[in-house]
């Protein structure tokens, strides 16, 4: 216990000698955090708790630094994980929806339609989606690789 308060000590030490922010500390912790943990936590509260911050507080360092809630990052992090799993391996969709830690693959596939009227998603997800909506679809047992065409 002592040897980790030690450390914890250090590191924000030696951050300030970098000359960094709280805020910038936070958002650099955020963003690590999302890539180790974005495939089983999708909420903000989720990992505005590992930061032991609160959910307000990450969405205003997340919208100081990018322009965009931390809901908005997640799921961005969240669907390019989807895209990468579609492209690059041989998994259904049900198999996908379950490493992403959804419930089940309509609530994964609910959840690409409802990112439709994000603005920043336009254009990328709709052929996304619509290629998900298809397999489903037409062939749910088959590879993905077979399908996808993006």
């Amino acid at each position: 216990m002592l040897k980790a308060l030690i450390g914890k000590l250090l590191q924000i030490s030696e951050d300030k000698l970098n000359n960094k922010s709280l805020p910038q500390i936070v958002y650099e912790k955020f963003v690590q955090l999302l890539v180790k943990e974005c495939p089983r936590l999708h909420k903000v509260n989720e990992f505005a708790d590992l930061l032991n911050i609160t959910p307000q507080n990450l969405n205003a360092i997340c919208r100081k630094h990018t322009g965009k809630s931390a809901s908005e990052i997640i799921t961005n992090q969240l669907f390019l994980e989807a895209k990468r799993y579609i492209l690059h391996t041989d998994n259904t969709i049900d198999e996908i929806a379950e490493i992403l830690s959804f419930t089940d693959s309509s609530n994964f596939v609910n959840s690409l339609k409802s990112t439709r009227t994000l603005p920043q998603y336009n254009s990328g997800i709709n052929i996304f989606s619509n290629t998900i909506l298809k397999f489903i679809n037409t062939t749910p047992k088959a590879s993905i690789h077979s399908i996808v065409a993006i």
